[in-house]
């Protein structure tokens, strides 16, 4: 099988089940990563970006269904969450947090990121338009599973 690179840089990656809430949990480090992004959906992350490198952690990202903006809950600027769907035997997280060094590398990655997230989005539309001119109809509304 051959796969082709989409993306591929250094991001760090919060340590799994990090509690940011907990006062005891912010001394927890994160850890600097090199992520590979390829174009069936894979994303993994190793020590480094020597090749021969076996990664950490492979992520399927078709089953995202959320990336977004976090720095309001890592208290870390240029951070994101991803989400995903997890089945009961899933070694999968259904949360993982990375941040960059600068912002417009973490917007990037998370523009990147969230092509597969939308993929996973369902669209619905109102069955009729509201013609009543104290409410705003709404055209498209984006519905996330988990």
């Amino acid at each position: 099988m051959n796969r082709k690179v989409t993306a591929c840089g250094f991001l760090y990656v919060a340590p799994p089940n990090l509690d940011f809430s907990l006062q005891s949990h912010s001394a927890k480090r994160w850890q600097r990563r090199w992520f590979t992004l390829f174009d069936s959906g894979e994303l993994t992350w190793a020590l480094d970006n020597n090749p021969d490198t076996v990664p950490q952690l492979t992520i399927d990202m078709t089953r995202c269904h959320r990336v977004c903006e976090a720095d309001s809950i890592t208290g870390n600027s240029h951070s994101i969450l991803m989400a995903f769907k997890t089945d009961g035997d899933s070694t999968q997280p259904s949360i993982v947090y990375v941040k960059a060094d600068t912002t417009d590398e973490i917007r990037w990655w998370q523009n990147l990121l969230n092509m597969y997230a939308k993929q996973n989005s369902i669209q619905v539309r109102p069955r009729r338009q509201i013609t009543d001119e104290k409410y705003e109809p709404i055209a498209v509304c984006f519905l996330f599973f988990s």
